[in-house]
């Protein structure tokens, strides 16, 4: 974190990159401020910044849509690419992320985030069919997606097994859990964690197909999922930052 920031400092110099634009956009958005992405990225000093969000006025705010999106959603090129090539197994197309966890975890907790995650953010609940020809991609609502009748998070107990097989059991674990996504089926976020014992942190793996999740995604969602996470343990409501444009109203 920054210590200070002054008028004159810079956007970028500071740490700042597209990322944190768009959420200080939206943080921006919900204290009655408009300001675009653009006028960050093109005017980085804070006072030209300031500036510019001072001219645009709050008449200008466009109310961004709150409540779950459902419904048919065009793909974007990146994605009608992806299905037009022969892959062996177009399910294990995903990205995974693990990481450890110095404090215990409680399972009950974790689904709650998760939960709240897949509900806040509408493009992990995007689902895939193919009609025998073309392939369809469809906004499901947060009452239809496997993860909330069947729970989106799995625990797996390793207390019993040697430190120096830890890493092969999580591993051949992992792949197991890649391996078992299927965008037909609408398996497509699936998460894991790891009980190693009282020696060991904990291991929570995150697994999303990289149809709905990017490297840039990562970024945001494992922010609010911490964010989620911590509200419960302190026994607080889940409030997360506003949602910007939806996926199926940019690419209707």
């Amino acid at each position: 974190p920054v210590e200070q920031i002054g008028r004159h400092d810079n956007f970028f110099e500071k740490g700042g990159d597209s990322i944190i634009a768009i959420q200080l956009k939206s943080k921006a958005a919900q204290a009655g401020i408009y300001l675009e992405v653009r006028n960050i990225l093109d005017n980085p000093r804070l006072l030209v910044m300031a500036d510019i969000a001072k001219s645009g006025g709050v008449q200008k705010i466009i109310r961004i849509q709150q409540e779950e999106v459902v419904g048919a959603v065009a793909l974007i090129p990146i994605q009608r690419w992806f299905f037009e090539q022969e892959m062996v197994e177009r399910n294990h197309w995903n990205q995974a992320m693990m990481m450890q966890s110095s404090e215990r975890i409680d399972i009950g907790n974790l689904e709650k985030a998760l939960q709240a995650i897949l509900a806040h953010h509408d493009g992990l609940r995007l689902r895939y069919n193919f009609d025998g020809s073309v392939w369809h991609q469809v906004n499901k609502g947060i009452q239809e997606v496997v993860e909330f009748s069947t729970g989106i998070c799995e625990s797996i107990d390793l207390r019993g097994v040697p430190k120096d097989e830890l890493g092969a059991v999580i591993e051949k674990e992992s792949t197991r859990v890649q391996r078992s996504l299927d965008i037909n089926k609408g398996h497509v976020f699936k998460a894991v964690l790891f009980d190693c014992g009282k020696e060991e942190p904990q291991r929570l793996v995150l697994v999303i197909h990289h149809l709905m999740i990017d490297g840039v995604s990562w970024r945001i969602l494992l922010e609010d999922l911490g964010k989620a996470y911590e509200q419960l343990e302190k026994r607080e409501p889940i409030v997360l930052p506003a949602k910007t444009h939806s996926y199926q109203i940019c690419y209707q």
